[in-house]
């Protein structure tokens, strides 16, 4: 008997207020803080990373990594380990 592998789906909007579904591919900590690999629902090629932010102490916000730097510091992070 096979074990059914749960994937976890996070709904996002955009800028234009459109719903996405993204598939978790992973949750990790670097520097501190908090970020998440995802994939957008439809399209399992290309991955984005996002961080999670406390907006404030009920409330997560997530947000694409946009700063170059940061993208490619985390992104040699994630992929060294």
């Amino acid at each position: 008997m096979s074990e059914e592998q749960q994937v976890d789906v996070i709904v996002l909007k955009n800028e234009e207020g459109e719903e996405i579904s993204f598939l978790v591919e992973d949750e990790f900590e670097f520097e501190d803080k908090s970020y998440l690999v995802l994939y957008e629902e439809d399209n399992d090629k290309d991955a984005y990373l996002f961080i999670i932010e406390e907006e404030d102490e009920d409330n997560l916000v997530v947000k694409e990594v946009t700063d170059e730097d940061e993208f490619n510091r985390v992104s040699e992070f994630y992929y060294s380990e």
